[in-house]
């Protein structure tokens, strides 16, 4: 994983293997052309990275963390600026539209990616495991604020929530293979908005989160006015 106190030439090296790695793939990374584009010569990139697979690994690790990141921002993001489930609704179909792009299907690809090269690779596993939790806590916390503001239903567990948040990335990874996905993006984002509504607190849950609203004051009561009976003696008339 990247880290800040990399040098700015091992954090260049990193920059074009990763540039490398999303145009042509693995199987094409070639070391030489890495260290012509980073500005060093092959023996330099070797005294900030051991090997080649030492570099992949890195590479792919800090793919992986960078598409991570751009899904929760998106999300925190909308669940900040939330008000209530429509607004988050609306946001979310937003986002769905602009993460169809071309652009963020190649970065979902590293999911899939990093999963397939792990089975091989003990010490990438281990970096893909961590990333992964990383990615579930940030978003359990999320979900949890949403559910604070009423935006999502408490009655599910967050961690479970944010596990389908989850596979449904991984999901999208999977779709986006498929060129003819794009035709059908008004459909999917429906469906996205369909799962998004039935995360809608139940009424009576919304309450505790928006002010209730004022009863109305009853109306005062009527007051009957009671006459009491004539007597008969006294109605009488006497004759003369």
């Amino acid at each position: 994983m990247a880290s800040t106190t990399w040098t700015p030439l091992k954090k260049a090296i990193l920059e074009a293997a990763i540039r490398q790695l999303a145009r042509s793939g693995e199987a094409s990374l070639r070391v030489d052309r890495i260290a012509r584009e980073a500005g060093c010569s092959a023996a330099l990139l070797y005294r900030h990275f051991e090997s080649r697979e030492g570099l992949l690994e890195a590479a792919m690790v800090e793919r992986l963390r960078r598409e991570a990141a751009a899904i929760t921002k998106d999300l925190l993001q909308a669940v900040e600026q939330s008000r209530d489930t429509e607004d988050f609704v609306r946001m979310d179909v937003a986002i769905s539209r602009e993460t169809h792009g071309r652009h963020r299907a190649r970065n979902r690809a590293i999911i899939a990616e990093v999963l397939a090269a792990s089975r091989t690779r003990p010490a990438l596993r281990k970096e893909f495991l961590e990333q992964q939790r990383e990615v579930q806590r940030a978003l359990t916390e999320l979900v949890k604020t949403g559910q604070s503001k009423g935006i999502f239903r408490d009655d599910v567990s967050a961690d479970a929530i944010s596990e389908f948040v989850r596979a449904y990335t991984f999901g999208r990874a999977l779709i986006d293979a498929d060129l003819e996905s794009a035709d059908r993006l008004d459909d999917w984002v429906r469906i996205v908005a369909i799962f998004v509504e039935s995360l809608r607190p139940a009424q009576g849950a919304v309450a505790a989160v928006k002010r209730p609203q004022r009863r109305p004051a009853p109306a005062p009561a009527k007051t009957v006015e009671v006459v009491a009976p004539r007597s008969r003696r006294a109605s009488k008339t006497r004759r003369p």
